[in-house]
């Protein structure tokens, strides 16, 4: 097979009526599905998209964004989901932009607007029309945004053959390979969530928002549940807000982020008891699985390796470590990226020597169990004293009344590194008993100096904060907050 599309031409002759889309509207058929991708595919290759050229879509709705990517994968293009409309990397360049409206930075011949006139305007397609394919199992086939926390986005490679491994082996693990996923597709677990869809011949559901999300749940009895921990808090919200109840759900899946115990929590009240957490990245796909409800759950246990991936922790040296040791996580998978995209640099960075490097430290137990310590790049020196600050977030977020919180850490007049929490909360909430019991539980030199009331917390799609975001935003004012202090790691300031 030289282009997963045949899947779609497969499903269509085979079981043309069976459902490929699933709306509360409506539900499109694997024919009227095929009938749609050929239409837009057969217009893309009358304005010019060849095989092996880059496009990127910038269409938030996941529906469209999804069928012009299918579109694209027919013209055996190398496709790629931007992050909404947000700026494309000029050393991408890519050659094709499919959007819903005008993106800054690309030139008109290159822009693609796909409107309800464009789609209007398609035309009847050649009966001989077929799909191109794809040189070889090796070619380049995804390009996946990622940016980690950092906020720069780079493109991870991801080739046919790699896309169709990893979605074999995706398909094996899960337990429950249908599912309702929040992510999107510029993500990779929304991504592979609709590829699995297109290989397996099952539904994907679709819908605009939560409110409908939960309709599709209730109404199609939907078992599984997929997003990003911070995605589940405002799904759950929105539950809470409406008569309909998750009877359904028998798995909750998150990843990207870790939860808090008091969000696992919470999903086992609102949605189901059974709630997995997976741990992975873009570039290796997902490396470790853990079922929280197991007795031996805390904060920062990763889960348990699977058997295609390899892990391993080293020292700074690239040495393997033994005997429960921290260090560096290192990881390697069969269906793993090899690079990012026309970055050699950052490529040179990451991956070495066949191995992946995430970026994380942890250690590995005895029992095979990964457990995650905190991210290399994250770690705040404050004073010598290594303080990590996702294990601030998860105290932060298991108080009663804030919504969502990031600590981060940034240098003060006195050149010596601070920790400030970026806050989310509730009306009425008191910043000063939060203070207390965070000094309380981590002590005074690992909580925050500063409490600092904001609107939302940056994250990127995956739901990570971007804690650079953060201290680049909000620096310069809390320096000159703490040098007027005495003691600022001793007496805390509080602002809204």
């Amino acid at each position: 097979m030289k282009n997963p599309i045949e899947h779609l031409y497969f499903r269509a002759k085979c079981l043309p009526n069976s459902v490929a889309i699933q709306r509360l509207d409506g539900a499109i058929t694997y024919r009227q599905l095929l009938e749609v991708v050929r239409g837009i595919a057969f217009k893309f290759r009358e304005l010019g998209v060849r095989p092996s050229q880059v496009a990127v879509t910038c269409l938030p709705n996941r529906q469209m964004d999804w069928i012009v990517t299918l579109a694209l994968m027919h013209e055996a293009a190398v496709t790629c989901s931007n992050h909404g409309h947000s700026e494309i990397p000029q050393e991408l360049g890519v050659d094709w932009v499919m959007a819903d409206l005008a993106v800054g930075g690309v030139s008109e011949d290159r822009m693609v607007i796909i409107d309800k006139s464009w789609l209007k305007d398609l035309q009847q397609v050649p009966g001989d029309f077929g799909a191109n394919a794809y040189e070889g199992t090796e070619s380049l086939f995804r390009l996946v945004l990622t940016s980690g926390t950092t906020g720069h986005l780079k493109a991870a490679c991801l080739s046919l053959d790699k896309v169709l491994n990893r979605c074999h082996s995706t398909t094996t693990l899960y337990f429950n390979p249908e599912e309702i996923c929040l992510m999107a597709l510029s993500t990779i677990g929304g991504f592979y969530v609709a590829m699995r869809k297109l290989l397996k011949g099952s539904i994907l559901y679709h819908a605009p928002n939560l409110k409908d999300t939960i309709r599709l749940i209730s109404q199609f009895q939907v078992e599984c549940l997929s997003g990003s921990p911070v995605q589940l808090a405002h799904f759950i919200e929105e539950v809470r807000q409406t008569s309909l109840r998750m009877t359904s759900l028998k798995l909750v899946w998150y990843a990207g982020s870790e939860a808090s115990p008091r969000l696992i929590e919470e999903i086992r009240q609102n949605l189901c008891t059974n709630v997995a957490c997976w741990y992975g990245s873009t570039e290796v796909g997902g490396v470790a699985v853990f079922l929280t409800h197991d007795e031996a759950y805390q904060p920062g246990l990763a889960g348990y390796c699977v058997p295609e991936a390899e892990i391993q922790i080293v020292n700074p040296d690239h040495q393997p470590l033994v005997g429960g040791e921290e260090g560096q996580i290192r990881i390697k998978t069969p269906y793993m990226a090899m690079s990012y995209y026309l970055n050699p640099e950052e490529t040179t960075c990451w991956f070495r020597d066949g191995w992946f490097y995430t970026g994380d430290r942890g250690k590995l137990l005895d029992n095979g169990m990964l457990v995650i310590s905190g991210r290399e790049s994250e770690l705040i020196n404050r004073g010598g004293v290594k303080v990590d600050p996702a294990a601030v977030d998860r105290h932060m977020q298991d108080f009663e009344g804030v919504i969502d919180a990031a600590a981060f850490g940034f240098e003060n007049q006195r050149g010596i590194e601070d920790i400030c929490a970026a806050i989310v909360a509730s009306e009425n909430f008191d910043m000063g008993e939060l203070q207390k019991f965070l000094i309380g539980v981590l002590g005074k030199v690992r909580a925050p100096s500063v409490m600092l009331r904001v609107s939302e917390i940056p994250r990127n799609a995956m739901g990570k904060a971007m804690r650079g975001q953060l201290r680049e935003k909000f620096g310069e004012r809390l320096k000159g907050r703490l040098n007027q202090q005495e003691d600022p790691s001793q007496k805390p300031a509080i602002s809204s």
